[in-house]
């Protein structure tokens, strides 16, 4: 597979036409289509279907053209690094240690986000080598500032990390938490729905020093309830203990989203104390272009953030 393939995959598919491909390309009509034959064979797909009319993509080549636009960027983005950063990146290896923060842990949305845009980094730069540290919030601001992660991610409910004032931050989008609760029936939306959904069942929350359960309180604080509580340990037993339709729950909108469990419903509530932030952080000192890049690369992923 070679990189003008790709650009030329996405100019047919952008003018739906040989033609006028490769006339934008500056190339043979056949030169294109043999080299989009041999993309297709290396990937052992077929991306397009060749009409004596029309040119359309497959229901394959629907599915890849936004990754491979992708991969475009990052190559565009790359070969703008100035030489000395572009060494730095493709030369001699060089490791780029990632921590989570428990609640971003959890979020499969966010986890995915990141991993997702460092293997395709890693497809252009194969001497970048990962490691990964899930830490709570404290450790992880604190393994941050001393130089022993590099880059962190937070599922927070401010848009700045307390604490962390050698750190820089970026918000990269955003969640809610929602009242979370099992029901064959209508349950309602809003804060009303909450209050009735919090007066009839008890309520799993992770550790009680956790993050979440400092935002959870204040959300029922604000609610006006007070809910009977059982702390789970972990998440899995917090989900299980959801999805016994026992408990109700308090969680991100993005962990009920990719939960796949029928009837289980998220109350939106509506309340500025129940926003969420997805940030990343590193040292302020850090002059190296890998964290610029991997940002980049999260960033050019379309529709995996909640607004």
């Amino acid at each position: 597979m070679e990189i003008r393939q790709l650009r030329y995959f996405v100019a047919v598919a952008e003018m739906q036409s040989f033609t006028k491909a490769a006339k934008m390309l500056f190339v043979s009509q056949s030169a294109l289509s043999q080299q989009l034959g041999k993309l297709e064979d290396d990937i052992g797909l077929r991306l397009v279907d060749r009409t004596t009319r029309a040119v359309s993509l497959t229901d394959a080549g629907r599915e890849v053209l936004p990754s491979v636009r992708h991969i475009l960027r990052e190559v565009d983005h790359l070969a703008s690094i100035d030489e000395s950063s572009s060494d730095l990146l493709l030369g001699e290896p060089h490791e780029i240690r990632v921590g989570f923060d428990l609640r971003g842990m959890y979020n499969r949305d966010l986890r995915h986000t990141v991993t997702d845009s460092l293997f395709e980094l890693r497809v252009l730069a194969p001497d970048l080598h990962v490691s990964f540290a899930t830490l709570n919030y404290e450790n992880l601001v604190s393994e941050l500032e001393d130089g022993r992660v590099d880059l962190g991610f937070f599922l927070h409910q401010d848009k700045r990390l307390h604490g962390g004032d050698a750190l820089e931050v970026r918000n990269l989008g955003q969640d809610e938490m929602v009242i979370a609760i099992r029901s064959t029936g209508d349950v309602g939306e809003g804060p009303n729905a909450a209050r009735d959904v919090l007066r009839e069942h008890g309520v799993c929350l992770l550790d009680r020093e956790s993050m979440g359960s400092y935002q959870s309180m204040k959300i029922f604080q604000e609610l006006g309830v007070e809910p009977r509580f059982y702390f789970a340990s972990n998440r899995e037993s917090m989900l299980m203990l959801l999805d016994s339709g026992e408990y109700a729950s308090v969680l991100p909108r993005g962990v009920i989203l990719g939960h796949d469990r029928s009837n289980v419903h998220a109350i939106r509530l509506g309340m500025a104390d129940a926003l969420l932030y997805w940030l990343a952080a590193w040292r302020k000192d850090d002059d190296s272009h890998i964290i610029d890049i991997i940002l980049d690369a999260i960033s050019c992923r379309e529709g995996l953030f909640l607004a």
